[in-house]
């Protein structure tokens, strides 16, 4: 189960990394994670499930995906990361192909918010593994690429709010954090949106009515490369989620600095977490220095080999960027100075 103290994140009732030193500074309570969105990825459009065919087979292979997906995660666990996110919506799988970006579709749920079987399935197989493990999950209900065009209406995002708790409480999973959209403060569908203001307690109220104990998932949203929340979405956060994309390392701190400042922070400190940012591991030393998680972000080029959201993903520690992240990370979980 994953749970909050304060600014400090606990796995099990046990604070993370106990005991841990960075550069002077306790690591105790820190989630190092990374971006892997693409655990579950299918493509349902025909025209652009071709660009993701792995490069020894005649398609693109979902279950194939998440078997290895499932697969490297203890090799991320043994080097200390402790988190990940993946997303039902995945992530931005494409930027630069001769079509329209929008063109490709994977959803774990349909237009009307009803979850598919197959999609879950395969995210019943990565969040099984990631309690054994003991590893935390954020799980990302939305991608900002995909809502907007799929989603019917705010019925939709709703149903699809309420059969997620449901699923997570039938199997007790209590090892998920829930990012309600990827760089939104809001789900958009093709009529209006639905805001977090109104999600955030409705998911938390679901979770309590649907655990049998009244267990609460915790929750909260990310925006883009540099964005802080109101002070208002701040109150309504269990962790504040915020993105490094673009950002230097002294924007980092500065991210850090006006966080810790508010006074709604300092009446009620939260955890801070970059689950998403780029491969600048300086970011990862200020962070950690600071006291704020930070999570790794490798686009790659859809060649089975480089980063770890362009599809086919290879999962291991397969290219000299990944492992370099990976390594840091050991250095720091272990309480070895780089």
């Amino acid at each position: 189960m994953v749970s909050i103290s304060g600014e400090d994140f606990l796995i099990d009732g046990e604070l993370t990394y106990s005991g841990m030193r960075y550069h002077g500074a306790s690591v105790a309570g820190l989630l190092l994670n990374s971006r892997m969105v693409q655990g579950i990825f299918d493509d349902e459009n025909p025209r652009t499930r071709t660009l993701w065919r792995y490069p020894d087979a005649d398609d693109y292979d979902a279950e194939r995906n998440t078997r290895e997906f499932v697969a490297a995660m203890a090799t991320w666990r043994e080097h200390g990361l402790l988190a990940f996110t993946v997303c039902l919506q995945g992530g931005g799988a494409i930027f630069d192909k001769p079509f329209p970006y929008d063109e490709y579709l994977n959803s774990a749920y349909d237009p009307a918010g009803q979850l598919k079987p197959a999609y879950m399935g395969r995210l019943e197989a990565i969040l099984d593994r990631a309690a054994e493990l003991k590893m935390a999950v954020i799980l990302g209900l939305a991608y900002f690429g995909v809502d907007y065009r799929y989603l019917e209406g705010p019925d939709a995002v709703r149903r699809m709010a309420d059969e997620v708790v449901s699923w997570l409480a039938v199997r007790d999973y209590r090892h998920v954090l829930i990012e309600i959209a990827n760089e939104r403060t809001e789900i958009r569908t093709q009529s209006e949106p639905v805001s977090v203001d109104e999600l955030i307690p409705h998911i938390k109220q679901r979770s309590q009515q649907e655990y049998p104990d009244g267990f609460t998932l915790l929750c909260s949203t990310s925006g883009g490369g540099g964005w802080l929340p109101s002070d208002d979405l701040i109150e309504l956060m269990d962790f504040i989620l915020v993105h490094g994309n673009g950002q230097t390392p002294a924007d980092h701190l500065r991210m850090i600095e006006n966080l810790r400042s508010r006074e709604v922070s300092k009446q009620a400190p939260k955890p801070i977490v970059f689950n998403e940012a780029h491969t600048d591991l300086e970011c990862l030393r200020v962070c950690v220095e600071n006291h704020a998680s930070w999570g790794y972000f490798d686009q790659g080029n859809a060649n089975y080999r480089d980063g770890y959201q362009t599809p086919p993903v290879r999962w291991d520690l397969n290219t000299e960027t990944k492992r370099a992240f990976f390594d840091l990370v050991r250095v720091i979980s272990t309480g070895a100075e780089a």
